[in-house]
């Protein structure tokens, strides 16, 4: 299994920030997938953050080890970041499922892959304003 590179809460509050104010600099005609790969990211890490400070953790090693792990699951991260209720994150619908994807769903813990990988989501629109929300709420 491969070694997990870990971070401090003061790098991961660093990257929200950063990932933040691209996402906010790169306006349209900006590629939409890249913009929302980046949106999805500073989310993530806005969360990750949170969730650091609110437990006392030092660095995602110590994350790791607690119930709170590290993944990718945007929606398990803000249960318990106990954000405002205006932060929800719901499933997406991937556009033109080819016979190799069993399943339309995207899932928030699937976001960064959809975006990464060109999944084109039917209500994408939707989608960006919950993670612009969350954004804010971080």
């Amino acid at each position: 299994m491969a070694t997990k590179l870990h971070v401090t809460q003061q790098e991961m509050e660093r990257a929200y920030r950063l990932h933040k104010q691209f996402y906010t600099a790169a306006k349209p005609p900006s590629p939409a997938l890249s913009r929302s790969l980046i949106l999805c990211y500073a989310v993530e890490c806005g969360l990750k953050q949170r969730l650091m400070r609110n437990n006392n953790l030092r660095d995602t090693a110590e994350m790791d080890e607690s119930e709170l792990g590290l993944h990718h699951d945007l929606r398990r991260y803000l249960r318990e970041a106990r954000l405002p209720a205006v932060a929800v994150l719901t499933a997406g619908k991937a556009q033109h499922s080819p016979t190799c994807r069993p399943t339309q769903q995207v899932q928030p813990h699937q976001y960064h892959e959809a975006f990464r990988y060109g999944v084109q989501l039917d209500d994408d629109a939707h989608l960006i304003v919950q993670l612009e929300r969350i954004l804010e709420a971080c």
